[in-house]
C-alpha cells in the first residue's frame, strides 16, 4: 500500500496516464470524422480487428508501451538506496523477498490502471458492434497486461543495480528497446530470424492480440517476470 501510494504521489505516474490517453485519442479521433460526415462504423473494424497491413489500436499501443515503465520503476529500489531508507527496510520485520513482491504488486496494480484505460476504448467497440468478440478482446488485454508485468519486473531489477534513478531509467530504456527491436534483426537468415523472433517480447503479444493464446507465450512472460 505504501509503495502504491508513493507511485501516485509522484506526478510522473499521472503524467504518463495522461500521455497514454492522449495517444489513444490521437489514434481514435481522426477516424470519427468520417462517421460525422455520414459514414459507417466500419472504421472501428480497422481500429480493433486485425486487418492485414494495418495497425489497429492495440498493436499501435505496443510500439510505445515500453517507454512508460522505466520512468515509473526507476526509483522503486534506487530511491530507497540513495535516501538511506533501505536500512529501515532491512531492519523491519519482513523478508527482503516480501519487500520486492510488495513493490512488484504495486506495479501490477498500476498496470491494471493502464488496462482500465484500454478497456474504456474497447467498450466503444462493444457498444457499436452487433456481435462484439469479447473473448478476443479479453485475450488481447491479458497479453498487454503480461507484457507490462514483464517490463515492470525488468525495471525493478535494473533499479536494484544502481543508486541513481536516471541511470536506472536509461538502462531500463535500453534493455526494453533491445527486447522490442531484436525481432527485426537477421531476418534474411533462417536460424537468426527464428532466434531473434523468439526473444522479441512484443511479437508474442501481437500473436495473442491476433487471437492465438497458448501456454508457451504466457509461461514466457511469467518466467521473465
Amino acid at each position: 500500500r505504501l509503495e502504491l501510494s508513493l507511485l501516485f504521489y509522484s506526478p510522473i505516474a499521472w503524467l504518463l496516464i495522461i500521455v497514454l490517453i492522449t495517444q489513444l485519442n490521437l489514434a481514435f479521433i481522426p477516424n470519427v470524422s468520417g462517421l460525422v460526415q455520414g459514414g459507417t462504423y466500419g472504421f472501428l473494424t480497422t481500429i480493433y480487428a486485425n486487418v492485414p497491413d494495418k495497425t489497429n489500436l492495440l498493436t499501435g499501443v505496443l510500439e510505445y508501451l515500453y517507454l512508460y515503465i522505466p520512468l515509473i520503476t526507476m526509483g522503486i529500489i534506487s530511491r530507497e538506496t540513495s535516501s538511506g531508507s533501505i536500512k529501515l527496510l532491512y531492519s523491519s520485520p519482513v523478508k527482503l523477498s516480501q519487500v520486492i513482491y510488495g513493490k512488484f504488486i504495486s506495479m501490477l496494480i498500476y498496470n491494471l490502471v493502464i488496462i482500465g484505460i484500454l478497456v474504456l476504448f474497447m467498450l466503444i467497440g462493444a457498444v457499436f458492434f452487433v456481435n462484439f468478440d469479447y473473448p478476443h478482446a479479453l485475450v488481447a488485454l491479458l497479453a498487454i497486461f503480461l507484457l507490462l508485468s514483464a517490463y515492470a519486473a525488468i525495471g525493478i531489477f535494473v533499479s536494484s543495480l544502481t543508486t541513481y534513478q536516471a541511470v536506472a531509467a536509461i538502462s531500463t530504456f535500453v534493455m526494453l528497446a533491445f527486447m522490442n527491436y531484436i525481432g527485426t534483426l537477421g531476418q534474411d537468415l533462417d536460424f537468426i530470424r527464428d532466434l531473434t523472433y523468439s526473444l522479441s517480447m512484443p511479437s508474442r503479444t501481437e500473436r495473442m492480440i491476433a487471437g492465438l493464446l497458448n501456454t508457451r507465450d504466457v509461461i514466457y512472460y511469467v518466467v521473465i517476470s
